[in-house]
């Protein structure tokens, strides 16, 4: 079932004993957009589950235009992902950034990676993407010179009747400081 209101959609669904609702939004005078999901487990057993999110950087063009030139970092402090691209043009200062907030346990462990070819596999198949089907571990990889993305897994163990809730972040800041000051307000 989606359901749209102002400014926001949900969709829900139960299968195989798991309810989940998706809420996704933009925070209304900031640069940021929000990706609530909520799992419950009605199934009667324990269950073990996989989260993954994954966005591919293109930072001021077309991916094929800004290839090489994106970098990117994670910043274990505040646990977010950053991307830079200097050659944007108006732009080039600011910093793009993901994260995954939860609903205020530190219990599930996030695993992260900045490479596409890391989360993909060598035939960087979308449709089959490596960490995903073969269960390849997310290796940590930042920095300049890999294909730039902000993927993330997440590792729940979620009890029979259990929920499980969490927001992943994306948006655009000024500099670093600004970007984690968002984080703290969502």
């Amino acid at each position: 079932r989606v359901r749209h209101g102002f400014g926001y959609t949900v969709f829900e669904h139960e299968s195989h004993g798991l309810s989940h609702e998706t809420t996704v939004f933009m925070a209304r005078e900031e640069p940021v957009k929000l990706t609530r999901l909520r799992i419950e487990n009605r199934s009667g057993r324990p269950r073990r589950l996989s989260l993954f999110s994954y966005a591919h950087w293109a930072l001021g063009g077309l991916i094929s235009e800004t290839a090489g030139q994106v970098a990117t970092a994670y910043d274990a402090q505040s646990r977010m992902i950053w991307a830079t691209n200097p050659h944007r043009e108006h732009y080039g200062r600011h910093v793009a950034f993901s994260a995954v907030r939860f609903d205020g346990s530190e219990k599930h462990p996030a695993a992260f990676t900045c490479d596409r070819a890391t989360f993909l596999g060598r035939l960087a198949d979308m449709h089959a993407p490596a960490a995903i089907v073969g269960g390849d571990e997310l290796d940590g990889q930042d920095g300049a010179t890999v294909d730039p993305c902000a993927c993330w897994h997440v590792s729940i163990k979620l009890p029979a009747g259990g929920t499980f809730e969490c927001t992943h972040l994306i948006g655009e800041a000024t500099d670093p400081p600004a970007a984690v000051a968002l984080l703290r307000n969502y």
